[in-house]
């Protein structure tokens, strides 16, 4: 892909370079949408198609791709299944307005609207990972009704196929990263945000979303603030949105966002922990809010950068070499999109001409705060990813305004790229995320529990393996609570050194023929060597010296 993205990445520059020498002398830019009688016409016919195919993409082997699942994934799950089940999570709150977990947190949007399908089909990796899929593809159709309501049809339709293969959307709504739920709800309540701006009632159920997004993912305790303080003085200097709605709008936000507020007052240790009715708001000792440090702004925006520019944070669950998060190709797209856009707005503010479409500009403002004062990954991020691809889609609308044929190239280099991709990631990927990802270690875990006896030891290589024998073997957290003992109980990331059967960590000093050990295969031959009889799967194996009586 190296050689193809440097000449699509050629080629995109070039037709940037000749828009913007053209339109050089012309006084008048605006993006409204020319028109188009066929796009008209046929509108909900390549809307329809667009969300099949981008359906299929996000369902297709969804339990099987990524392969195994991620230590996130499963401990979301499973505190979604204990909640349901028990009333409690694994480390005894009823009811988190945020999850203990690890003993940092995690956000317990997902957990909450996972409940109903663990209810109905159990907890397997495939139900983890439904709200995952059905917000990545729900989200296609509420992106091209947003464009829709700023640009036009022409635009609206560029960015809903831009979505629709979009590489870093694919992926995140793939696998159960509770804070990938983000993007989803920030598009949602910005949808409803501009559709209030022809009738303000919509502005309550845009605050209604605003409000549960901050339960998706704790970076929009920053976003959020930032995004409504720019838009809201936009609205109120220019009356869009009648008192009434505003106020009981912004109450609703209130009210959804006080248990978050109090959550932060008790981690600040300034009040103690507390319930409000069955919901707990629980003390961490890892809290992560001291993790903002505003002494690396600088050091962290040139990070920003380097990660939009090279499409890539180094995390294959993130983004794909030779894919990045929207082609490599795009940046020149990227840019002049965003230039337009700003240019237009201005524009229509020294006129004094409302532009709702000031709200991705707002939403991209927003976004870069959290990336300077947290140490940057793409996840962490998410956020800032669909106003880029928002300026990406407005960057090849204008090359096409401008340059009619400019079409057919722009479509074969998105074809090419995006076909590339689907290959890589349906038979590449899963062999490469299945390592990381921890494959067949649940196929171990069932082995041993059922044809073995004697306490079960896990090899130290996988990272908080724990939570995957409460995962796969559906372990009650009242039993995990009773028998758990921990390494460091008030530690940031917190790990348990035993619990029931299950000791972490082998020391091979101490190898006895009682005991089991669920060891990584390149290890399988010494094990042999000693006499154990070994269960070989994908990853890892099976160690024991006696099967069960």
């Amino acid at each position: 892909m190296n050689l193809l993205n440097k000449i699509f990445l050629s080629i995109t520059c070039a037709l940037c370079i000749i828009v913007l020498i053209k339109r050089k002398n012309t006084h008048r830019d605006n993006l409204d949408s020319y028109e188009n009688d066929f796009f008209e016409k046929y509108q909900w016919i390549i809307v329809s198609i667009a969300l099949i195919i981008g359906f299929i993409l996000r369902i297709i082997y969804l339990g099987s791709n990524p392969a195994g699942i991620n230590k996130d994934e499963a401990s979301i799950g499973y505190d979604a299944f204990s909640v349901l089940k028990y009333g409690i999570d694994r480390n005894d709150v009823s009811y988190p307005v945020y999850f203990i977990s690890w003993g940092s947190g995690q956000n317990v949007l997902y957990a909450y609207l996972l409940m109903p399908l663990i209810s109905l089909f159990g907890l397997t990796i495939t139900v983890v990972r439904i709200p995952a899929m059905i917000f990545g593809t729900l989200s296609i159709l509420i992106f091209y009704l947003l464009v829709k309501e700023l640009n036009g049809i022409k635009p609206a339709i560029i960015l809903l196929i831009l979505l629709v293969i979009n590489p870093w959307h694919i992926m995140i709504s793939r696998w159960a990263l509770e804070s990938n739920l983000l993007p989803p709800f920030l598009l949602l309540g910005t949808y409803f945000l501009v559709k209030s701006f022809q009738k303000s009632v919509f502005f309550i159920f845009s605050m209604l979303i605003f409000g549960l997004s901050l339960y998706a993912y704790a970076i929009d305790y920053i976003v959020l603030p930032v995004y409504l303080s720019i838009v809201f003085v936009y609205i109120i200097l220019n009356k869009k949105v009648r008192l009434k709605e505003f106020t009981c709008g912004i109450l609703i936000l209130f009210i959804l966002a006080a248990p978050l507020i109090l959550l932060i007052m008790v981690n600040k240790k300034l009040i103690s922990p507390m319930k409000i009715g069955i919901l707990s708001i629980p003390y961490m000792a890892g809290y992560r809010g001291a993790e903002v440090d505003i002494n690396s702004v600088l050091h962290n925006l040139s990070v920003l950068i380097k990660v939009i520019l090279k499409q890539s944070d180094g995390l294959i669950w993130n983004s794909i070499d030779g894919f990045g998060i929207f082609y490599y190709f795009a940046v020149p797209f990227l840019v002049i999109g965003l230039y337009y856009s700003l240019k237009k707005i201005i524009l229509n503010l020294e006129v004094n001409k409302f532009d709702d479409s000031m709200v991705m500009i707002a939403w991209l403002a927003a976004s870069i705060i959290p990336a300077a004062l947290t140490e940057i990954n793409i996840n962490r991020i998410n956020s800032i990813f669909i106003p880029l691809i928002y300026f990406c889609g407005m960057g090849i609308y204008m090359v096409i305004k401008n340059l009619k044929k400019s079409i057919a190239i722009i479509a074969i280099i998105y074809l090419v790229s995006f076909s590339c991709f689907s290959v890589y990631y349906f038979h590449v990927y899963p062999s490469k995320i299945g390592v990381l990802f921890n494959e067949s270690f649940d196929k171990a875990v069932d082995y041993a529990c059922k044809e073995t006896n004697g306490n079960i030891y896990i090899t130290d290589s996988i990272n908080m393996s724990y939570i995957y024998v409460l995962f796969h073997q559906k372990i009650s957290p009242i039993e995990f609570i009773k028998t758990v003992r921990y390494d460091d109980i008030n530690g940031k990331y917190r790990s348990p050194l035993k619990f029931g059967r299950f000791i972490f960590g082998i020391p091979d000093d101490e190898i006895s023929k009682n005991e089991v050990y669920i060891i990584e295969n390149s290890r399988v031959s010494d094990f042999k060597l000693k006499g154990f009889i070994v269960a070989e799967f994908k990853n890892f194996s099976v160690a024991y010296y006696e099967p069960v009586k």
